[in-house]
């Protein structure tokens, strides 16, 4: 039996959806609790962490995006007698193009917890929990659903909502994103035509006869480790959904086409 959401967040939902945000079946919520932001080679990893105009957004260890903020890792949590906390961010606001820019990205972790952990710099860099972070400036002025929101009210939405708040991924009519056959020529032609599966390398003069699969379905994620180069024939057996896409008189006749031509061969 399936659990009832806490809140539905209707006027949310509705705000989400008139921006241009597609609102999609619930996903289960999972905690991502205070982790460093990386850099690879000197740039972000965008596979792991998004950072959108519309969002930021974290891939788990299953490709799954979720919904995350950012915010100092390190601070004087204690400044001339006064408290103090960081700002948390949840968008591409000016000051986060300026730290992606100058690389001191790194000062910053993602959550999407009620409390986070913060390095207090007023007390030797000891690990301090802290919540009800406020929204940057910057960002609420872009994002002005999310204004008044602190970040324990922020993780309590994306924990309690019961749609996955996306990103405005452009998509055509077959669900691929608008850069797909760009993507798709060059990670064939990366692999140099070769059939991941059964090893037959196809001439760049009938590329057609080679394709890109997406391992976990999902024809939005473009990440390099969810696509798998293919020849048509592997590609139409992968599996039920595929046999059943493959089956129509058009693809059957580019199915025999290539045998005809290419046969099982692997040289």
């Amino acid at each position: 039996m399936e659990e009832e959401p806490i809140c539905e967040f209707p006027k949310l939902k509705k705000a989400l959806i008139e921006k241009g945000y597609k609102i999609g079946k619930a996903i289960p919520w999972r905690k991502i609790d205070s982790e460093d932001v990386k850099l690879s080679e000197g740039k972000l990893d965008n596979d792991k962490l998004d950072i959108r105009e519309d969002g930021i957004f974290q891939r788990d260890s299953e490709g799954i995006k979720r919904q995350v903020f950012l915010y100092k890792k390190e601070m004087y949590l204690k400044y001339e007698g006064k408290e103090q906390k960081p700002k948390y961010h949840v968008c591409k606001c000016d000051k986060i193009q300026e730290y992606l820019k100058d690389g001191n990205i790194v000062g910053y972790r993602s959550a999407n917890t009620e409390t986070v952990r913060v390095l207090n710099k007023s007390n030797n860099n000891k690990e301090t929990v802290v919540s009800n972070l406020s929204i940057c400036g910057y960002c609420a002025r872009i994002l002005r659903e999310y204004k008044d929101m602190d970040s324990t009210e922020f993780s309590r939405m994306l924990s309690s909502a019961n749609s996955v708040l996306s990103t405005r991924t452009e998509v055509d009519i077959y669900g691929y994103t608008k850069d797909w056959q760009k993507i798709s020529a060059e990670f064939r032609k990366r692999h140099n035509y070769i059939c991941e599966k059964c090893g037959v390398k196809v001439s760049p003069l009938d590329h057609a006869f080679v394709e890109v699969h997406h391992k976990n379905k999902d024809k939005t994620d473009n990440r390099e480790s969810n696509l798998q180069c293919l020849c048509i024939k592997c590609h139409s057996e992968i599996d039920d959904t595929h046999i059943r896409n493959f089956s129509t008189k058009g693809q059957q006749l580019l199915i025999k086409l290539f045998l005809e031509k290419y046969g099982n061969r692997t040289d």
